[in-house]
């Protein structure tokens, strides 16, 4: 194969050094067609000359016979020398030219043929995957890359345990078959970046670059439950698997080794089949969660614009009631139950992660201390609340009212397991969790975390309690409220973090929360926002899909001053804004709308009116917000329900600022 390899190369280096050889050649006649030219030039301009000579010499008294014919003649002549001297470079240059044409089309053909040289020496030719040469070179890269920039690396050794007893009972044909489908479903299961090999009849390896052992099992229960049709039969395909994260200073066949060991181990004890079940109820799950939380967010989402409007009429009829109006009492109540209600609309937007959160760099060690106060009185006399902060706690980057929630969640389901009363605990520490533990851990990720903790002295948890104990569901754990702890799981998950439970008998329960430590400082507080006019006479254009709440917005705009333009989705305001002639200075635009969100508004308006400046609203962090960074600190956010004083002052800080909008 080598040798192969080689005669193209050599082959093509020859052809190369012909064309430069051809092109140093084509560049000579180049340049003496041109030093041909400049000479003939200089040659009839002194011919040219010529012709003036009898009368200077006349002047000077000498007799001089001059023959214009015989100098016509001479210049013609060298004119037809010119032009055959021309005539012959040129064909000689075309013909260098089709010559260099042709070396350049059979370079293009070595070239070809080198790639299917190539494709022969890395390529199984059966199945299409990469052979055991390339995936060799292509893990020594992986791990030179693994190491300058420290990720992850996982190596996934996989053996065919149903191949020899299809080859014996139906023949190579089916064997082949079987290695097709098996090759074609390994490619579906893995990412694009990553690399699927077949090293030997029955074998395969898949590269796996930035990416944890502990994944590993959800690559294996996508692959798992193939079947094959063979003579009208369908054919489990077996597999056995085993896999080797990187470890630094290893060398490729360190790292194939241990993944071999570990295939051949797993054969006997049956443990893949174990964990590839375990990913299975994982994924499953994880999908009936999203499904539960795309249900219950989108429901929040619908609530949130009644409580905007709850909110919002209440506040227009304080507003218009004298102050001494004893309906003034009743209307606080709805205001107060409004906000009762919205604090239930978070926790539901919480649990199913879609909620709109506003994180910063904070500090628990500042964070928990001040809410002393609020926890003494949640937990009750009957129960000692008691607070361990390690001194040099790193910083975290969440949303602070999120994490107020978080701790008051666990508090309250912690005074819930002890009706008899007890201690409550909490902890909060730096730790390091390796990649041991992430094996260990299914959720849980490498790196440097911040974990708070809160424990209890009740009675332990069971093994089946203590994996339903996030589920929306009555029943397994503390008597608590199964929302609460299903909310804490959303934001944990929503923030980038990872829970954990530990139940032991006489110990109580404890759960652990674990966040990403970051470097950078916490931020300071910002100053005192200067108070401003709250009236203006600008032209805002409101966008809102929910008809009452636009009305509202449109009436307490209109009676603050502001000339008011609406819209019920992202295409009437485009529409909106191309009728409209005069200037719009602000849109009030939801983010989740059908037909065209807020996001893809303010794109399509900053073309047609650069100027205008957008303020966006919404409770509901669907993927697309997330992905478009709209929570940004540079972009104006205002989270639903929002009272009407604060869209009065916000939407004032807007028009009296320059801030930047998403382009």
């Amino acid at each position: 194969m080598n040798q192969a390899g080689q005669a193209p190369q050599t082959s093509a280096k020859l052809r190369v050094e012909e064309i430069q050889t051809g092109l140093e050649r084509l560049e000579r006649r180049d340049l003496w067609m041109w030093l041909g030219a400049v000479v003939v030039m200089l040659l009839l301009t002194a011919a040219l000359g010529t012709f003036s000579w009898p009368t200077l010499l006349e002047r000077r008294d000498v007799t001089y016979e001059f023959n214009l014919s015989q100098a016509l003649r001479g210049l013609f002549g060298l004119m037809l020398l010119f032009a055959v001297y021309v005539v012959y470079q040129q064909i000689q240059i075309r013909r260098l030219r089709r010559q260099l044409s042709n070396q350049v089309a059979l370079l293009a053909q070595l070239e070809v043929k080198a790639d299917e040289f190539y494709q022969l020496a890395t390529l199984d030719p059966l199945t299409g995957l990469y052979n055991r040469r390339a995936a060799e070179q292509t893990l020594d890269l992986e791990i030179s890359r693994s190491g300058r920039h420290d990720y992850p690396l996982t190596v996934l050794a996989l053996d065919l345990d149903s191949l020899k007893e299809v080859n014996d009972k139906h023949g190579h044909a089916a064997g082949d078959l079987v290695l097709k489908v098996f090759s074609a479903r390994l490619k579906t299961a893995l990412r694009s970046s990553d690399f699927p090999a077949r090293i030997g009849g029955d074998e395969f390896l898949a590269i796996l670059p930035e990416c944890h052992s502990d994944l590993v099992p959800r690559v294996l229960a996508r692959l798992s439950g193939l079947e094959v049709e063979i003579e009208g039969q369908n054919i489990a395909v077996v597999f056995s698997a085993g896999w080797a994260g990187y470890q630094p200073g290893e060398r490729p066949d360190q790292v194939l080794a241990r993944a071999d060991r570990a295939l051949y181990g797993n054969k006997h004890t049956g443990k893949v089949e174990l964990q590839v079940r375990r990913a299975k109820e994982q994924m499953q799950e994880s999908q009936k969660m999203e499904a539960m939380g795309r249900l219950v967010g989108g429901v929040a989402h619908d609530f949130n614009n009644l409580l905007m409007m709850i909110k919002g009429y209440s506040e227009l009829v304080l507003e218009r009631l004298p102050s001494q109006d004893p309906l003034r009492r009743h209307v606080k109540e709805i205001q107060s139950a409004a906000d009762r209600a919205n604090l239930l609309t978070r926790q539901i937007l919480a649990f199913g992660r879609r909620q709109a959160l506003e994180p910063q760099i904070l500090s628990l060690n500042s964070l928990i201390p001040g809410m002393n106060t609020m926890l003494s009185r949640l937990v009750g006399e009957g129960i000692e609340l008691v607070t361990d902060l390690a001194p040099d706690l790193g910083n975290i980057h969440a949303d602070p009212g999120q994490m107020k929630q978080i701790i008051l969640h666990l508090v309250a389901n912690a005074r819930d397991a002890m009706p008899e009363g007890g201690r409550v605990t909490i902890r909060a520490a730096n730790v390091e969790l390796d990649a041991d533990y992430a094996g260990r851990h299914p959720g849980a990720r490498p790196g440097s975390y911040v974990v708070v903790s809160v424990a209890d002295t009740g009675p332990a948890l069971n093994s089946e309690a203590q994996e339903r104990l996030f589920e929306l569901r009555a029943g397994g754990g503390h008597p608590g409220d199964r929302l609460l702890l299903a909310s804490v799981y959303g934001i944990v998950k929503q923030s980038g973090g990872y829970i954990a439970v530990e139940s032991q008998p006489g110990k109580g329960t404890t759960l652990s929360v674990y966040l990403p430590r970051r470097e950078a400082a916490v931020e300071a507080a910002e100053p005192a926002r200067a108070r401003v006019a709250p009236d203006g006479a600008e032209t805002v254009l409101v966008v809102e899909d929910e008809e009452a709440l636009l009305k509202l917005a449109r009436e307490f705009l209109e009676d603050s001053g502001y000339h008011v333009l609406d819209a019920r989705n992202g295409v009437e305001a485009l529409e909106v804004s191309d009728s409209f002639k005069g200037q719009i200075h602000v849109v009030l635009t939801d983010v989740v709308m059908p037909k065209m969100n807020g996001w893809e508004l303010a794109k399509r308006l900053s073309l047609r009116r650069p100027e205008t400046k957008v303020l966006y609203c919404s409770g509901y962090a669907d993927d697309t917000v997330v992905r478009q960074g709209l929570l940004d600190p540079e972009v104006n956010f205002l989270r639903k329900p929002f009272t009407l004083e604060t869209l009065q002052r916000t939407l004032r800080e807007v028009l009296n600022s320059n801030p930047k909008t998403p382009a």
